[in-house]
């Protein structure tokens, strides 16, 4: 593996040069394009830095992607790092009518995110102590999503969910507005994949298995405690994805381009 945010390439200590300029293209995001952000942001109780315009950007993934020719995706948070073969994540064969591929963890119940007594939970099927989807991981037919209108079915959730607290009830979902109103929407169409495909929980649980970790397809420090700060848990993971910038520079760059064709020793 290795780590770049040139043109060319970086190449560090026991590792295969990354042509990054070469396998990524940059889409620009623009959020004045999408006036249901400023009610997405405003409504949101998530933490202040979960709160930049790039964490709702992929709710739009069908304007950004579908012009390009991309109809499927495998999604990852910044704070993840691969250990497994990705291609297996990408040959999995989703049943009709479904289309979002989330790992099937069990880190939390629906009810720790959702208000069971709004009339829009009660519909949708929820059970209360079912296993809550981590949207950090996941594959998604791009085509399936703009097909069944899931982005405007976010922004109604959201619209629903701020109307509801305007009437000083309870909203629909108990904190965030990001992960709640995505997940909500795509519930009907999700199909889990293997749990090893989100190993989460690094960034806040001092109590992991080392063992589990390490047969893990793909690690995600949701929490606080990131591997990049001083604080971060499991550094021991991420670290040999970091490469020292080029001095004079005393910063480690963390991966932009983790992934290569080329084979290590």
């Amino acid at each position: 593996a290795c780590a770049s945010s040139y043109g060319g390439y970086v190449q560090g200590k026991g590792r295969t040069p990354c042509m990054c300029g070469m396998q990524f293209h940059i889409l620009q995001f623009n959020p004045s394009d999408y006036p249901i952000m400023e009610h997405i942001r405003r409504s949101s109780k998530d933490r202040k830095e979960l709160l930049s315009v790039m964490n709702f950007a992929r709710n739009f993934i069908d304007d950004l992607l579908l012009p390009t020719g991309v109809q499927k995706i495998i999604y990852m948070d910044v704070d993840t790092i691969v250990q497994g073969d990705l291609r297996n994540l990408w040959s999995v064969k989703f049943k009709p009518k479904h289309f979002f591929g989330p790992a099937h963890t069990c880190n939390q119940p629906w009810s720790f995110w959702f208000n069971f007594k709004s009339w829009v939970i009660f519909n949708s099927h929820l059970k209360e102590e079912g296993c809550a989807v981590n949207a950090g991981v996941y594959i998604l037919d791009v085509k399936q999503y703009a097909e069944h209108r899931v982005q405007q079915r976010i922004a109604e959730l959201i619209v629903i969910h701020e109307k509801r607290l305007e009437s000083k009830m309870k909203g629909v979902w108990r904190r965030g507005v990001h992960q709640p109103s995505f997940v909500l929407a795509l519930y009907n169409y999700t199909q889990r994949v293997d749990a090893k495909w989100n190993m989460g929980q690094l960034g806040w649980d001092e109590h992991l298995a080392m063992d589990e970790l390490r047969q893990g397809y793909i690690l995600h420090w949701n929490g606080q405690q990131k591997p990049w700060n001083n604080d971060g848990l499991y550094r021991q993971f991420w670290l040999p994805y970091a490469l020292p910038l080029p001095a004079p520079q005393n910063a480690m760059l963390f991966g932009n381009c983790l992934y290569t064709t080329e084979q290590s020793d």
